[in-house]
């Protein structure tokens, strides 16, 4: 279960916006686990926002998460399509920052 779609883009880098949602994101975990002990619970979040000016904020949602939801769209600057070898680049750079997380493509 994912609370959350793309919800750093909301957050920006409003430090009072984080720490309301990493409550919200605690109490909800747990809510559900009571339920569903079993259950996977996390977010969905950009690419940039892993890395981007809130990335110690992402990652302690990621680190409370039991699985991440990642969305990416792979354009450039000028919103043109990146070739699809990209992806290798952005997958390495995930793994380089987060080698612990088990992915699932």
């Amino acid at each position: 279960m994912l609370l959350g779609n793309e919800f750093d883009v909301l957050l920006g880098d409003n430090e009072a916006n984080w720490e309301a949602f990493t409550e919200l994101f605690i109490a909800f975990k747990e809510q559900v686990k009571k339920v569903r002990l079993e259950a996977k619970v996390g977010a969905e979040i950009t690419y940039s926002g892993i890395l981007g000016k809130a990335k110690e904020h992402a990652r302690k949602i990621i680190e409370l998460s039991d699985l991440v939801g990642i969305s990416h769209y792979p354009l450039d600057e000028n919103a043109k399509v990146l070739p699809p070898s990209s992806v290798q680049d952005i997958f390495r750079n995930l793994v380089h920052h987060f080698p612990d997380i088990c992915y699932h493509l």
